[in-house]
């Protein structure tokens, strides 16, 4: 990540004023690294998991509701990754499918341009 891309995430990030002044001034200041990378996220996460506490919002990974939506989410994930490669398949097929034509039309090109030279040069 660039220093801009990381400014535009505690920018964006749901984080107090005083919170964001305070990273855009690190970030400034510091070589970004993994563990500056690192800390931030972990700053944006406690205060994400904070706002949904004083919100009353609980995520209880054992809860019946959770697991259910848990699987929902898995089953779609698998259900999109199955359709892309199906879909990537299809695209490799017909990319292949072209490089066959196009090297055919160039053989072919290939042969025509041999044979007018021979031609000429009979001539």
């Amino acid at each position: 990540m660039t220093k801009d891309e990381l400014l535009k995430t505690v920018q964006e990030a749901p984080l107090p004023s005083e919170v964001k002044a305070e990273w855009v001034e690190r970030i400034g200041s510091e070589e970004i690294s993994p563990e500056l990378i690192t800390a931030l996220m972990s700053v944006i996460q406690t205060t994400i998991e904070a706002n949904f506490a004083e919100d009353g919002v609980v995520l209880d990974e054992e809860s019946a509701d959770y697991k259910k939506a848990e699987k929902k989410m898995i089953k779609e994930l698998e259900t999109a990754g199955k359709k892309y490669d199906k879909e990537m398949t299809a695209v490799e097929k017909e990319g292949a499918k072209l490089e066959k034509q196009a090297k055919k039309e160039f053989d072919k090109l290939e042969a025509d341009v041999a044979k007018a030279v021979v031609e000429q040069a009979s001539e």
